[in-house]
């Protein structure tokens, strides 16, 4: 027998090979699954910042529409109460109630 392998190594041996296949096998996928997180990861915090901006312009958008509306109804309210404290003395000049001008007995 010119060369003989002790019997410790014939066990041992394919268990460390398999072992380091198997752990190769690993650090790629967990290289690969990593990558593909951090892409994701990425494109989904693009994602949000984008929606983040459209959110802004939206909602000063909206308070535009908001403040309009309400100069609006403020411009009416106030024509309103013009037009009804003209009436109430042009009702007092006449020697009528207020009251009928108010409400229109």
């Amino acid at each position: 027998m010119p060369f003989a392998i002790p019997l410790w190594a014939k066990i041992l041996g394919p268990i460390a090979a398999l072992a380091i296949i198997v752990g190769a096998l690993a650090a790629w996928g967990s290289h690969k699954y990593h990558s593909g997180y951090n892409d994701g990861e990425t494109a989904a915090d693009a994602k949000w910042e984008a929606a983040a901006k459209q959110l802004k312009a939206d909602a000063a958008k909206s308070a535009t529409k908001a403040d309009d509306a309400a100069a609006n109804r403020l411009e009416n309210f106030v024509e309103q109460q013009t037009a009804d404290q003209e009436a109430v003395n042009e009702a007092q000049r006449n020697g009528s109630s207020p009251l009928d001008a108010l409400f229109g007995h």
